[in-house]
């Protein structure tokens, strides 16, 4: 009875395995009659695709061109942004009237620059089919126009705190400012117009901080105890755009993987000839452990040259091994997303710059004209290079306390 037992058993496995190898080939067959209407279903739909990317790219060229025709007839003086020797002429003439920008002349700037570098970053990230190193030159263009546009502001605003007297408010006996809002820029300079010093008095009260309020941006600024302000002036500036997010490192996403970047056809091909591979290097392992000698196939996967394996068991399925690899990699993508900063820069991985930049700024106020005898004539000494001089200091930052929330009363 127990050799008969043992008999039904051993005949009941061999049974269990051949019907398990039965399943696993129509398996297998099933798996392979899928690969190939997928493949050939993803060739058609990859086809598609590339037709309309075509028409796409040949709808926007059409575009840019009517475009470029409607700024031809305006003759507005404007180059087109899509030619980098055209922008690059309007630079050179740019910087040959820079130093004299005046704040008016500053804001009718500030519009058309805008408009060429709204236009000019459509470009870039729409090359429409335009070569690397196109992009690359105007990638560098761009960056050109926003340092023009901020050396504009910078002069506009020192031409202003170079002549205090004339060109600023005085609001008391020693301060002055001066305020302009426009659609794209504000900029609000605050001073104290220099007068003689008195003796220090050893008995008076210390100062007050300095404090000024600029209601344009509704803002307070509040100085370190440390800065009296003499000699020295305040800007605070506010714009509309952000010409400095794409500056930083934390800005841009690094590489992703080859395998990110594929199509769909690619993709699961690729996907495919990684099981094939696997399958057939852990049945060599398999038979290795048993003794048994593999014959060794080459296999090319840009060839399309797969090695054909018969039915093993597999601790690990290819689908299940598969699932595992691509789980890692999104895992080490992920985690090449992950980036740390200094605690006062912003991480820009984290956060975005919404509705324009605000700058807080202390200069040096620069020498300004003293009026000869006959008050006809002055004589202004002039700091070469001529440009506004940040004022350089460091002092603990302490957050103020958060306002108190308002409270309400039941009566």
């Amino acid at each position: 009875l127990a050799e008969q037992a043992a008999r039904e058993e051993e005949e009941a496995e061999r049974l269990r395995l051949k019907q398990e190898q039965k399943i696993a080939a129509e398996k297998e067959k099933k798996e392979t009659a899928e690969q190939a209407l997928r493949t050939e279903q993803l060739q058609s739909s990859l086809h598609l695709i590339d037709t309309i990317s075509k028409r796409y790219v040949e709808a926007g060229w059409k575009q840019r061109d009517e475009i470029e025709w409607v700024q031809y007839l305006k003759c507005d003086g404007l180059p087109n942004p899509c030619l980098c020797g055209q922008m690059s002429t309007y630079l050179q003439l740019w910087d040959e009237t820079i130093e004299n920008t005046t704040m008016e002349q500053a804001t009718s700037r500030t519009s058309e620059v805008l408009k060429l570098l709204e236009e000019l970053t459509n470009f870039v990230d729409n090359p429409l089919g335009a070569s690397s190193r196109k992009i690359e030159n105007w990638r560098w263009i761009c960056g050109l126009f926003r340092e023009r546009q901020q050396r504009s502001l910078d002069i506009a605003s020192y031409r202003i705190l170079r002549d205090i007297s004339n060109k600023m408010n005085n609001i008391q006996l020693v301060k002055a400012d001066f305020n302009i809002v426009e659609e794209q820029f504000t900029i609000c300079l605050w001073t104290m117009v220099s007068v003689p010093k008195s003796y220090p008095n050893p008995r008076a009260p210390p100062r007050p901080r300095v404090e000024v309020a600029f209601p344009q941006l509704k803002m307070n600024v509040l100085l370190p105890a440390i800065i009296d302000c003499y000699l020295l002036a305040l800007r605070t500036m506010y714009v509309k755009y952000d010409h400095l997010s794409d500056s930083c490192a934390s800005y841009h996403e690094p590489e992703i993987p080859d395998a990110y970047s594929e199509n769909i056809y690619h993709s699961t091909l690729n996907e495919w000839y990684s099981k094939l591979i696997y399958k057939y290097e852990q049945y060599r392992v398999i038979k290795k452990a048993e003794g048994v000698s593999v014959p060794k196939q080459e296999y090319d996967r840009e060839a399309g040259i797969m090695p054909q394996v018969p039915y093993a068991r597999m601790p690990v399925s290819p689908s299940t091994h598969i699932i595992s690899e691509e789980d890692v990699l999104y895992g080490e993508l992920r985690q090449s997303f992950i980036t740390t900063v200094e605690p006062n820069v912003v991480n820009l991985r984290k956060h975005i710059i919404l509705g324009g930049i605000f700058f807080v700024e202390l200069y040096f106020q620069p020498p300004q004209p003293q009026l000869l005898v006959s008050m006809e004539m002055s004589i202004t000494r002039l700091l070469v290079p001529k440009f506004l001089k940040e004022v350089k200091f460091r002092v603990p930052y302490k957050a103020p306390a958060p306002a108190p929330a308002p409270s309400s009363t039941t009566a």
